[in-house]
C-alpha cells in the first residue's frame, strides 16, 4: 500500500526585507472550511431572553482566532530559531504552535498575511480578466 501526500502550496516572503535570505516564510490562504473551523473554535454563543425576545450573543476571542489562522496559513519557513536553539527550527505542527505563542512573531506575520491576501485577490482578478479576454464574443 502506498500513500501520496500533496505538499501545500504557498507564497514565500522575506521576514526582514532589508536583509534578504536571513529568514523567510511560506504562507497560504485558508480554505473556507478552515475559516469556519477557526470561527467555531474561537467563538462562543450565549443565549439571552430580554422582554420575551430571545437573542444570541456571540463572543469572539480575536487573539485565539488570529493565532489559529496563522498556524494554519504557515506552510514552511527557513532560518527561524526558537528560544535558545542553535539550529534552525523545523516547520512542523509543534513548532508552529510554539512560535505562535510569541506575540512579536504574530505581529510580524500580520502584514505578510495581508500581502498574501492582496496577492491572491490580484491573481483572481487577473484570471477573471484573462477569461473575459479569451471568451467567445461578438465582433463588430
Amino acid at each position: 500500500m502506498s500513500m501520496r501526500f500533496k505538499k501545500e502550496k504557498g507564497l514565500w516572503f522575506e521576514l526582514d526585507e532589508s536583509n534578504p535570505g536571513l529568514a523567510r516564510i511560506c504562507m497560504r490562504e485558508l480554505t473556507l472550511d478552515e475559516v469556519e473551523d477557526i470561527d467555531s473554535r474561537s467563538s462562543s454563543d450565549k443565549d439571552k431572553v430580554i422582554g420575551g425576545v430571545a437573542f444570541t450573543k456571540t463572543k469572539v476571542d480575536q487573539k485565539r482566532a488570529r493565532k489559529l489562522q496563522m498556524e494554519k496559513a504557515i506552510v514552511d519557513w527557513e532560518g527561524i530559531f526558537l528560544g535558545d536553539d542553535t539550529e534552525a527550527a523545523e516547520c512542523n505542527a509543534i513548532n508552529r504552535v510554539r512560535i505562535m505563542k510569541q506575540m512579536d512573531f504574530v505581529k510580524l506575520l500580520l502584514p505578510i498575511y495581508d500581502k498574501l491576501n492582496e496577492s491572491n485577490v490580484s491573481l483572481a482578478e487577473a484570471r477573471v480578466k484573462n477569461s473575459e479576454d479569451t471568451s467567445p464574443g461578438t465582433t463588430d
